[in-house]
């Protein structure tokens, strides 16, 4: 009885190893052919393994991955259709507006194929034309749910003279990947045709760079420099994880923005956006904005976002974390590769810090609300009145804590502790993170009372203390004054209104709320005619403030839905001058230190200025021997 037992189990063991050997030999087979480039179309066909049901839901996502709104992906399919193993027609229902339901008879493999009309470019989600091919497969690729999981090929056939790359693997030739399961797809781009290539190494990790279209940009530079880029990120978190990297550059009139993908990112400029100073520099920015995606919300995400819901909205109170905290180390590991020098990052802080404190809605708007509203966020005067950006909230409260922990400290830990536990404790493809989580890591760093700041901060709406935080660190905050003015007003006339750039009939974009503007009743779209009499136009309006003192009162006529209408009111002051911060001339050694330790690297002290030395020589002057 035993030996039958055992023989039945042996049996029994090689069958399950049969059964599991075919189940990992099972693929889902994607056939993409760019038949006709010119008209942005391509044919897809894709082979699924055996369904045992008598349905199956065949799904186009809803929203691309790190763009935080649901998008109409399904209106580039046409001409569904479903077969069986033995080529028979299956019937097909649209069941809602991603969604196609195939019906079946007896349990077989299927065939799905439809055409994809792929010309939709700056949503870097898919598009087609003589010269390339982008697919985002979140808005090109159907999927089966039920096969998220199950191993993925793709076979391309593309012209003679297109080359295909991809974060994904490569498959059996040049144009062909395999991924691992659709999530792998899903963030995998692909980008098939006429580059420019470069490639080097990190770390013995492989980089590439194709760059798709024409411009003032210089390959072998870009290449150089995001190397650097490369490496300080590295140093930052000690690791990377992945074996290749693929940069992305798109080229083309009007373009900007750029999204990031599990180990890869495309990044779209305008053409002549490369050769000046400043545009170089904002380019590099993306870059490594989009670079330190791949640890923080690839590598590691919030909770609510593992795994990824791709056909509804994946809620977070932790998107200022996400995409705020990108966007304050993506310019600090700028400084830290010596692609930004730190004076002029300090500038670029400075501008920015002052802009956000214009911003009313931070007072109205939790960075935690913000991120769970992103999914309905706007832009424009509601949302400078009433909201507050995840982007701008999120790289200033990181900011913030950055220099709380570098102070407590006093230079031994950083915001870089915080990225390192959650990069070390949720690998994304097992579990996330919670508010509790990041509180939890922020007091194991040192971050005294890291729960109630959270709750003033994070989900309140308390002004964070920004400059008067800077200054432990040896910067003073001041106002430059342009220096062709003889006397410059220590405070200027402020109104508390933006006109539409390039508006010929000077229609009102922005009304600060409780501002002179707000408090007399203008609103957007109102159009301005005259402050005190005196035409406005979009080109003398700044002058014609600048002539007014401020706490005057002045009238103000503006016509709104074709009527005219005149209010007055009065004047307030704001700073004259542009922000600045700089070094103090006395900065203390301590402050010193703390700098460096947050900059991540060595702070010449500043120049004296001529004040400084008239004083110095008076001393001289007058000291002992004299």
């Amino acid at each position: 009885m035993v030996k039958v037992i055992a023989i039945v189990f042996i049996i029994a063991m090689n069958l399950l190893a049969v059964n599991t050997h075919l189940m990992a030999a099972e693929t889902v087979r994607y056939q993409i052919e760019i038949d006709d480039p010119v008209h942005h179309t391509a044919q897809i066909t894709i082979l699924f393994p055996e369904i045992n049901s008598s349905k199956v839901d065949v799904v186009m996502p809803a929203w691309r991955p790190g763009h935080y709104q649901l998008l109409p992906l399904a209106n580039g399919v046409s001409d569904f259709t479903a077969k069986d193993f033995k080529g028979n027609r299956l019937p097909v229902t649209k069941v809602d507006s991603n969604r196609w339901r195939v019906e079946l008879d007896t349990p077989s493999k299927i065939e799905v194929s439809y055409e994809l009309y792929a010309n939709e470019i700056s949503s870097r989600t898919r598009h087609i034309d003589s010269s390339h091919a982008y697919l985002d497969a979140v808005a090109s690729l159907l999927y089966i749910p039920e096969f998220r999981a199950t191993p993925i090929s793709v076979e391309l056939d593309v012209p003679a003279a297109w080359k295909s790359v991809s974060g994904m693997k490569k498959g059996q030739n040049s144009h062909s990947f395999v991924a691992d399961n659709y999530d792998v797809l899903a963030d995998s781009p692909i980008e098939t045709g006429i580059h420019e290539e470069h490639h080097w190494e990190v770390a013995g990790k492989r980089f590439d760079v194709v760059i798709w279209g024409k411009g003032n940009f210089k390959g072998k530079k870009i290449a150089k420099d995001l190397a650097k880029m490369v490496k300080a990120h590295f140093d930052y978190w000690s690791d990377i994880p992945f074996d290749n990297y693929l940069f992305i550059i798109q080229t083309f009139d009007g373009a900007r923005g750029a999204t990031e993908h599990l180990n890869s990112t495309v990044i779209q400029r305008d053409p002549w956006m490369f050769s000046k100073n400043d545009d170089y520099l904002n380019f590099l920015r993306v870059a490594s904005h989009e670079f330190v995606h791949t640890w923080n919300v690839k590598a590691y995400r919030p909770a609510t976002l593992v795994p990824y819901d791709y056909t509804s909205e994946n809620y977070s109170n932790l998107l200022w974390l996400v995409e705020g905290g990108s966007s304050y180390l993506d310019d600090i590991l700028l400084v830290r590769s010596k692609l930004l020098k730190p004076k002029k990052y300090l500038e670029e802080l400075a501008k920015s810090i002052e802009k956000y404190q214009t911003r009313h809605g931070r007072h109205e708007m939790s960075a935690a609300s913000a991120s769970f509203d992103q999914w309905i966020s706007t832009r424009g005067d509601r949302a400078d009145n009433s909201a507050v950006n995840i982007y701008s909230k999120g790289k200033f409260l990181s900011l913030w804590l950055d220099l709380q922990l570098i102070k407590q400290s006093k230079g031994k830990v950083s915001i870089r502790e915080l990225h390192r536990q959650l990069y070390n404790q949720f690998p994304s493809t097992i579990k996330g993170y919670a508010d509790q989580d990041v509180i939890k890591i922020l007091t194991e760093s040192g971050l005294n009372n890291a729960s109630s700041l959270w709750s003033d901060y994070v989900e309140g709406t308390e002004e964070l203390p920004l400059k008067a935080l800077l200054k432990d660190f040896g910067l003073n905050w001041s106002y430059k004054e342009d220096e062709a003015l003889i006397a410059p007003p220590k405070k200027k006339a402020f109104l508390g209104l933006s006109i539409l750039k390039n508006s010929s009939n000077n229609q009102l974009s922005r009304v600060i709320k409780n501002s002179p503007a707000w408090k007399a009743g203008l609103t957007v779209k109102d159009r301005l005619v005259a402050l005190n009499g005196f035409e406005v136009t979009s080109k003398n309006y700044e002058k014609l403030i600048a002539t007014f003192e401020p706490d005057s009162r002045i009238s103000i006529t503006f016509f709104r839905n074709g009527q005219l209408h005149q209010s007055t009111l009065k004047l307030t002051a704001k700073p004259s001058g542009k922000p600045q911060l700089t070094m103090n001339e006395k900065i203390t050694t301590r402050q010193k230190s703390l700098l460096e330790s947050w900059l991540g690297t060595e702070m010449k002290l500043p120049a004296k200025s001529a004040k400084s030395k008239r004083k110095s020589r008076r001393k001289t002057a007058i000291g002992p021997g004299s």
